[in-house]
């Protein structure tokens, strides 16, 4: 699938396909001219770190989670804890 197919199935932005690239999380194929070639497995891939984004996962700890380096419940006492903080700053913002 190119990477147009891509950006339409998951509702990504092409920049941060290119971005999640660079920065190892995914590694599709080429073809003989050079484009990139998603399988199905990069799409799931893809939509996992997409929801891990969501959840507030840093980058650096989706990589070592889908590089089997950490497992979830290693990272995710930090997480949790940077959700609690920003949902106590978004409280005091909401009061002011």
């Amino acid at each position: 699938m190119k990477i147009n197919d891509l950006e339409r199935a998951l509702g990504v932005k092409r920049s941060s396909i290119f971005y999640y690239e660079r920065e190892g999380l995914l590694d599709p194929s080429r073809e003989g001219n050079n484009y990139r070639d998603y399988s199905e497995a990069d799409m799931r891939r893809l939509k996992l770190v997409i929801v891990l984004r969501k959840l507030g996962f840093t980058v650096a700890e989706i990589k070592s989670l889908l590089d089997g380096e950490r497992a979830l419940s290693d990272v995710l006492p930090g997480n949790m804890a940077r959700l609690e903080e920003s949902a106590a700053e978004l409280g005091e913002a909401l009061v002011l």
